[in-house]
């Protein structure tokens, strides 16, 4: 089964590492700048996992994360943080908005790939968002 995966970064380079280093696995990857049009995404594009810069202009990740906590459908779908090594991180609001984990760009490739397919793959079972198409509120 094909691994969806959602990059939400507003640099073009995290997303083209993220499409290289999924390149050889079997995986579709969406990527787009900003938090909202990942909300847009999601509707469409029913990932299986999401990574998400902890900051960018407009929703952020922390946002984007809390966001997806609320909806029902896609309340289990995993979410990654991503922050660069001199931006800071907030540890207790990850915690707070759900996030599954958290990666500091640049990262490794093989770490990247490792998470991301422990991840959904915890969460493939339980997981009905492929199949749902209730849409997420619109804020």
């Amino acid at each position: 089964m094909t691994l969806r995966l959602l990059v939400a970064d507003d640099s073009v380079t995290i997303q083209k590492m993220v499409r290289l280093a999924f390149g050889a696995e079997d995986a579709e990857v969406e990527a787009v700048s900003s938090g909202e049009a990942a909300l847009e995404a999601l509707r469409r594009f029913r990932p299986d996992i999401v990574l998400a810069d902890a900051l960018m202009p407009g929703i952020g990740g922390y946002e984007l994360c809390e966001r997806i906590r609320e909806e029902p459908e896609f309340s289990r779908l995993p979410v990654i943080l991503l922050s660069g090594t001199f931006e800071p991180f907030d540890p207790q609001e990850a915690e707070r908005v759900g996030a599954d984990g958290h990666l500091c760009k640049p990262f490794d490739t093989s770490e990247l790939i490792d998470r991301v397919h422990s991840l959904a793959g915890a969460a493939a079972p339980s997981s009905g968002a492929a199949q749902s198409d209730t849409s997420l509120a619109e804020a």
